[in-house]
């Protein structure tokens, strides 16, 4: 289940989201910038240090939490922000120029938003088994949606609904995006995004 800013502490291995090299000499600074709002909801008693690391394509936003002996400190993931493409397991999807995809705080899935080239947010997501499906033809055929559809994206369902005024998308059984779209051009890049879709380059385990 969704909670954009909850207990958030799972370890760098956990991390859903990857990336690659990007020539954006501007993705650091802004990757910084948008992952300070998720600094600012950590808990100030536990926290002890936390850095902002350069990664390839983005920035990583680690947290150094007492465990144990007070003098030991135990760094952890606390979140990303990139630049090149998302790693969904299922597969992967390019982020179009001047595009983050940045981490939020989750506490049982993967959540975060993607950002438009003027850091504008376009979409939030929210990924994993316990993330649930926020668009299914069951829940669309309700009176609280005006319509539900489904197709294949890169050999797994897609299906959309639109509710009060805003998409919600769900690739797979358990990879959700939404953000508002109440006419056919505002539904076109959030659609166009979530098509742009690839297989992995190997099956997921």
């Amino acid at each position: 289940m969704r909670k954009q800013f909850g207990a958030f502490t799972w370890l760098v291995s956990s991390v859903f989201v990857c990336g690659v090299a990007h020539a954006d000499d501007g993705v650091p600074a802004r990757c910084r910038a948008a992952l300070k709002t998720t600094h600012a909801y950590l808990s100030k008693e536990s926290e002890t240090k936390s850095v902002y690391l350069d990664i390839p394509g983005g920035v990583e936003l680690q947290v150094g939490y007492a465990s144990g002996d007070a003098k030991a400190t135990e760094m952890r993931g606390a979140g990303r922000c990139l630049s090149t493409e998302m790693s969904l397991g299922i597969g992967t999807i390019p982020l179009p120029s001047g595009w983050l995809a940045v981490d939020g705080q989750g506490t049982d899935s993967h959540v975060g938003v993607v950002l438009d080239a003027r850091d504008r947010e376009i979409m939030k997501y929210d990924i994993g088994a316990m993330a649930g499906v926020y668009a299914s033809e069951a829940t669309g055929a309700a009176p609280a949606f005006t319509w539900s559809k489904h197709e294949e994206v890169a050999g797994q369902p897609l299906v959309y609904v639109l509710k009060k005024r805003v998409l919600y998308m769900t690739l797979g059984q358990n990879t959700n995006f939404w953000g508002p779209a109440a006419t056919e051009k505002e539904m076109a890049p959030l659609l166009a995004f979530v098509r742009g879709m690839k297989k992995p380059s190997s099956p997921p385990k």
